[in-house]
């Protein structure tokens, strides 16, 4: 992945553009390429990589007995019409856990149901007639799940490594994590992983070694705590003291680079109303940068390395923040187009062109926007926080 360097002259001539209303016309800028979109339904959308194209897909999950479909992205084509449209059948009300549990390195589906109802991991089939195969999983219990990845994409004995699970129940119930075999055959050991407390987890590779570590955040004055991740599923704990009420967002870094910049770190978002802060990893502790207090409220999301993207379900325009060499800023999202309330940001890379792209779904009869970051070379006077991006490599990218 690539790091972003960004001017500060740049962000803030971008801190001061205006955007127009929310529209879903199709157009481009030097950000975004956009496209219209219609769903029409209240789903629970889940995004990966599922179905042999190096792009990534969304299911269209209906909870309960609603019509099902997976829309599978296609390299280099944009669009709703870009997508092919598969037919699948759920049945039931469950909570999609994402990752890469089994089989080919392609991402798997856990449907896990709360309680004691059965549970299902459907295992993608890249090429097969249909795209994923069920297997019967118990999961047994009430939890907030987490996926725990293992980004190190290094085949060992021909087979990628495999990502976890930690079940996390807050309060004093048992946690857990789920640690499936590298082998790919979707077994997993259970490993004991309690925890009293209840917090919120941050999840990010913190020390480099691309396993992807949790930062427990207990909000206000609840103790807080720093877990990395070892390779067989347990964990090195150490306390943490971060004193505040955020919203955090993991910021992703650049697993190619020779200095601290490889390593992953955290937006803690306050809002208009508050303060923010922002963490660098040193590869063994956290330091905190300076960041000027967001001109905005709104709900943070990882995106690009380096970045943040901020949602403000208003008519605001949305945000990104920005970590560059010269300190942490805020700019606008777009200058052009804006997002309503109520919708969810699907965040994937539709058209495999390195860079991520949004899906903006608002449940029933919204009117979606797709936004594709523009992969063109930014013009010889091109301003603000695009003209210094570059793409996600896709040897990092894909598995």
């Amino acid at each position: 992945m690539k790091k972003f360097i960004v001017a500060a002259a740049a962000i803030v001539a971008a801190l001061a553009a205006t955007v127009a209303p929310a529209q879903a016309s199709s157009g481009s800028d030097e950000l975004w390429d956009y496209r219209p979109a219609s769903i029409s339904g209240t789903y629970t959308p889940v995004v990966g990589n599922f179905a042999g194209d190096p792009s990534d897909d969304i299911l269209w999950y209906a909870p309960g007995t609603g019509v099902d479909t997976l829309w599978t992205g296609a390299e280099a084509s944009r669009g709703t019409d870009a997508f092919g449209k598969v037919p699948l059948r759920i049945n039931g009300t469950y909570t999609p856990i994402v990752g890469d549990f089994a089989g080919d390195g392609y991402d798997d589906i856990l449907w896990y149901a709360p309680g004691p109802a059965p549970d299902y991991l459907w295992v993608s089939v890249a090429g097969g007639a249909t795209p994923f195969e069920s297997r019967s999983m118990s999961v047994s219990g009430t939890y907030r799940p987490v996926k725990l990845a293992d980004r190190r994409y290094v085949a060992r004995d021909g087979v990628d490594g495999k990502d976890d699970i930690f079940w996390y129940a807050p309060g004093s119930a048992p946690d857990s994590v789920w640690h499936f075999s590298d082998t790919g055959d979707g077994t997993r050991t259970s490993v004991n992983a309690k925890l009293t407390a209840t917090v919120t987890p941050v999840v990010g590779d913190w020390n480099g070694d691309q396993l992807e570590d949790l930062v427990l955040y207990g909000p206000g004055g609840t103790s807080d705590a720093k877990w990395l991740a070892n390779p067989d599923g347990t964990f090195q704990r150490s306390p943490l003291s971060i004193n505040g009420t955020y919203q955090p967002a993991t910021v992703l870094g650049d697993p190619t680079a020779p200095d601290a910049t490889r390593y992953d770190a955290i937006l803690w978002y306050g809002g208009a109303a508050g303060a923010e802060n922002y963490w660098r990893s040193t590869g063994t502790s956290f330091t905190s940068v300076y960041v000027e207090q967001s001109p905005v409220d709104a709900a943070p999301f990882t995106f690009l390395p380096g970045t943040a993207l901020l949602y403000t379900a208003n008519p605001d325009p949305e945000g990104v923040f920005l970590d560059g060499p010269d300190g942490a800023f805020f700019a606008n999202a777009s200058d052009t187009h804006a997002v309503d309330s109520g919708f969810r940001p699907l965040i994937g890379d539709f058209d495999w062109d390195g860079f991520p792209d949004v899906f903006w779904y608002g449940p029933g009869s919204r009117v979606d926007q797709l936004w594709y970051f523009s992969s063109s070379a930014p013009s010889p006077g091109a301003t603000g926080w695009r003209s210094a991006l570059r793409p996600t490599p896709r040897e990092v990218a894909s598995r």
